[in-house]
Order: structure tokens, then C-alpha cells, then sequence
């Protein structure tokens, strides 16, 4: 029996493999998709391709049955740690591509860095391995808190879902910023 979470499941994984598949298949070029329905929002759909990268490279990756996908799983597995998948390059889209051509796409305000010796790409590393932070669940942060969590995952330096319980419009924080906001309940947010 079938023991993933149904995010991570592959009759998941089949409702949104055809955005993928364009990804993988475009690449290094970077691509946007509108959201139709019954994908209500940007959000939604970015949050829903970034859970299918990681449950497909899991797959792939696993000792497991392997799901049978059009998408190259070597090249996948090659660009899966550098798709960057943004809510904020294009208004009303999602696009996705290279970090650096998705970063300088970005209206942020920031300058994206151009040398090797500032962050310009992504940490590049297993997500199971490479996050030293343990899974973060804060009640009631501070707005600085909630700011910090924010950029953390902005800058993949934090890659597992973090959960903020607090009365604050943590949504309208994570506006200006390339993560995913998921509002579970009026207190309750989950950041990607």
C-alpha cells in the first residue's frame, strides 16, 4: 500500500506532470503558465509544481516501483535543484526557469547580484540534506520573525514547509517575495 501523503502521491503528481514536462523540456528557457480552473491562483499553482518537482525527483530517486512519465528523468534529475518556480516575475502567472534568469525577471527592488562572490544561484543540494534548521513552526513571532522565515525560503536556504500560527497577515508579507503562502485557517500559514 501507497503510504505518501497525497500531495506527494502520484495521482497528484498526474494532475500537474504536463507543467513539469514543459519545464524540463524548455529548459534552460523559462516558461509561465495562468492558472485556470480549478486552479484558483498563482499561489496554488506554484505551491502544487514545486510539491510535484520534489515528489517526482523522490520517485526517481527511490528503490521503489517508478511512476512512468514523458518528462527525461535524466535531465530532470540534472535541473531539478535549479528550477526556481516564481509568483512574482510575471503578474498573474507562474513562471518558472534558472535562477538567474528568473531573479533578473523579478520586479523585487533588489539587485541581483551578477559576481560569484554574492548569492546569485541557489544552493544546489539535496533538500533532505541540506537543511541544517529543523522543520520551523512558530506561534505567535515576531513580525521580524516572520520576515526572517520569509527570506530564508526566498533564498532556498530553507526547503521543507514552515508553519506560522499567528494573527498577523502573514500573506501579505510573503507578497513582495518568490515563496508560496498557504492559509489553513485564520491563523494558521504554511510558507513554500
Amino acid at each position: 500500500m501507497n503510504d505518501l501523503p497525497y500531495l506527494q502521491s502520484e495521482r497528484h503528481f498526474r494532475r500537474y506532470e504536463t507543467f513539469l514536462w514543459h519545464i524540463v523540456n524548455e529548459w534552460p528557457r523559462m516558461v509561465d503558465f495562468q492558472p485556470t480552473p480549478p486552479i484558483a491562483s498563482v499561489e496554488t499553482l506554484a505551491s502544487r509544481i514545486r510539491i510535484c518537482i520534489r515528489a517526482l525527483r523522490a520517485n526517481i530517486q527511490s528503490n521503489e516501483a517508478q511512476w512512468k512519465t514523458a518528462i527525461p528523468a535524466a535531465k530532470f534529475l540534472q535541473i531539478c535543484d535549479e528550477i526556481v518556480v516564481s509568483v512574482t516575475a510575471k503578474p498573474g502567472y507562474v513562471v518558472c526557469g534558472p535562477y538567474d534568469a528568473v531573479r533578473r525577471r523579478t520586479p523585487l527592488g533588489v539587485r541581483v547580484p551578477e559576481n560569484d562572490n554574492e548569492l546569485s544561484h541557489p544552493v544546489n543540494a539535496d533538500p533532505d540534506l541540506c537543511q541544517i534548521i529543523p522543520k520551523v513552526h512558530l506561534e505567535n513571532p515576531s513580525n521580524e520573525l516572520i520576515h526572517a522565515v520569509i527570506i530564508l525560503h526566498h533564498h532556498k536556504l530553507l526547503t521543507e514547509p514552515s508553519v506560522i500560527i499567528s494573527h498577523g497577515n502573514v500573506e501579505e508579507m510573503c507578497k513582495p517575495y518568490d515563496v508560496a503562502c498557504e492559509k489553513e485557517n485564520e491563523t494558521t500559514f504554511t510558507i513554500l
